[in-house]
């Protein structure tokens, strides 16, 4: 795989830099989700396996951002980003019913099957704000305090399945 990368810094004026970033990446699934093996619940109803036909998540990802460095250590910035994802690595549960004996004995209906898929195509996009200030003239006993404030919006989906979406697992609505 090839993975190209760009970047780039623009020195506004002393104490403003603006940075726009193109990136690309892959990450490959984990051993749980890939293993064949199966762990079998009865008692739950539960069946649960990797896939071993998962593909890497790539991604193309872009950023842009804006500093500004305030007196005492202080900055303020605000960044936007774009994180596009093909074969997003998700769980996946469907139902099916087994019979009541050997490895599956004491299955009794549908069992739920627990395992993991890829979804063609998912996207994260935000933006980020931080203001981080050194505090100067303070008594002695409270030099070094500062202010540290950040805030990060994310607008994250994928298909579960056609006319149905979620957000990424681990982003907040």
């Amino acid at each position: 795989n090839f993975f190209p990368n760009l970047q780039a810094r623009y020195d506004v004026d002393k104490t403003m830099v603006a940075r726009a970033a193109y990136s690309t990446a892959i990450a490959r699934p984990g051993f749980n989700q890939v293993t064949p093996s199966l762990t079998v619940d009865p008692a739950a109803n539960i069946v649960s396996s990797g896939n071993p036909n998962l593909k890497p998540i790539t991604d193309n990802a872009f950023d842009f951002a804006v500093e500004k460095y305030l007196p005492f250590a202080g900055i303020v910035s605000a960044g936007l980003f774009d994180k596009e994802f093909k074969n997003y690595i998700v769980n996946r549960v469907t139902s099916q019913t087994f019979p009541n004996n050997g490895l599956f004995a004491g299955f009794v209906g549908v069992a739920h099957v627990v395992s993991y898929d890829n979804v063609r195509q998912a996207h994260a996009r935000g933006i980020e704000l931080n203001y981080e200030q050194h505090l100067p003239g303070l008594p002695e006993m409270l030099d070094g305090l500062g202010l540290d404030a950040n805030y990060t919006f994310v607008d994250s989906e994928f298909a579960i399945r056609p006319g149905e979406k979620s957000t990424l697992p681990s982003t907040s609505s």
